[in-house]
């Protein structure tokens, strides 16, 4: 009960902070498979336009004070669509609970929206930002990922998205999970969805340091647990460079050993990837509503959004805000290349609309 009057203190303090801000405030909401001692509060980050904030669900006891405090005062509410709760942490009754019953964490997502809230919801994957973040910052790191060999220490979610985008960029992956037969799976999946002409691979290796040999790219991604060793930074190149994404993956011991033999240890800042999502999605939203649709002129129709259209539709920006003539649609999802006198005409007719003749 401490904890909660800390993290409710903490919040209060978090919304005086961006009380003044003039942009959009987000305040996100989400949980993590990692199940931790106590819910935490995440810092505020200012961007040019938007300040965002938010807290780590363990317990169901908090829910309804944070949504008391933040619904109405910032604009949206980013809630965790990922189920990473078990059903068993509840019993057997989750999916019978009310919806004043606040033992919601197996479903977050689901439970917020049905809240009616003033502030808008939308659904986030933060391991999703994650996985892009640590991509980005590999890729931006090394400027080609092609040909590096990296090692995945934790084949859970992230493990496996980021094990993926990898070998997709021509790395060679080798990774490791105590489970070594969901391990042997998920890799047979993996290399199953990689695109065909892609000769890099993923390797499962049941021990540990058979992964890690020979990396230039270590990185830890399991639920906490202190894996990576000094013996394990002994394998790897020496040149090599470790990123902690599970938080808490290093021993003291390699930690004192990268420091020692000037061995880089990363944790990836997800800022970048964070607000990237966000103004995507809040800008999604407005596309959706003002400038996607399909409306008529003379006998054929104006589309946008990637609406399918007829043969003979006009594909434009906005149906609403119209700026752009992209071209004549085929009937098949496609972009005519030729033109018929019918194609000619409409799109002279709503040319001159445009620029107002």
């Amino acid at each position: 009960m401490i904890n909660k009057k800390i993290l409710i203190k903490g919040l209060k303090y978090n919304l005086n902070l961006v009380k003044g801000f003039k942009g959009i405030k987000v305040f996100t909401i989400s949980t993590t498979s990692k199940i931790e001692e106590y819910s935490y509060l995440n810092p505020v980050r200012y961007y040019e336009n938007i300040a965002v904030f938010g807290i780590v669900l363990f317990t169901e006891d908090l829910i309804n004070d944070v949504i008391k405090l933040i619904d109405g005062f910032v604009d949206y509410v980013f809630v965790d669509a990922e189920k990473k709760i078990p059903n068993s942490s509840y019993g057997d009754n989750q999916y019978k609970l009310e919806i004043n019953d606040t033992r919601y964490t197996g479903n977050l997502s689901k439970f917020i929206q049905k809240l009616n809230l003033k502030s808008e919801v939308y659904e986030f994957k933060p391991n999703d930002i994650t996985v892009n973040a640590t991509w980005n910052f590999l890729s931006q790191k090394y400027g080609s990922l092609s040909g590096k060999k990296v090692s995945i220490i934790g084949l859970g979610n992230i493990g496996s998205k980021l094990a993926l985008k990898l070998v997709e960029c021509g790395a060679s992956i080798n990774v490791t999970r105590r489970n070594t037969l969901i391990g042997f799976e998920i890799v047979k999946g993996l290399n199953f969805i990689k695109p065909k002409n892609n000769i890099s691979e993923i390797t499962f290796h049941p021990r540990l340091i058979d992964a890690a040999k020979d990396a230039e790219i270590i990185i830890g991604s399991t639920n906490g647990i202190q894996v990576i060793d000094e013996k394990v930074l002994m394998c790897m190149k020496s040149n090599g460079k470790v990123i902690d994404l599970g938080k808490n993956n290093l021993t003291e011991a390699a930690i004192m050993y990268a420091q020692k033999n000037m061995i880089e240890v990363w944790r990836v800042d997800v800022s970048a990837s964070l607000y990237g999502f966000l103004t995507e999605s809040i800008l999604f939203k407005d596309i959706l509503k003002n400038d996607y649709g399909i409306k008529k002129f003379d006998d054929v129709n104006i589309i946008s959004g990637g609406i399918y259209g007829g043969d003979g539709d006009i594909v434009v920006n906005s149906i609403n805000n119209i700026k752009t003539i992209f071209g004549i649609s085929d009937g098949k999802g496609k972009i005519k290349v030729n033109l018929n006198n019918r194609d000619l005409i409409n799109i002279e007719k709503l040319s001159k609309i445009i620029n107002g003749k």
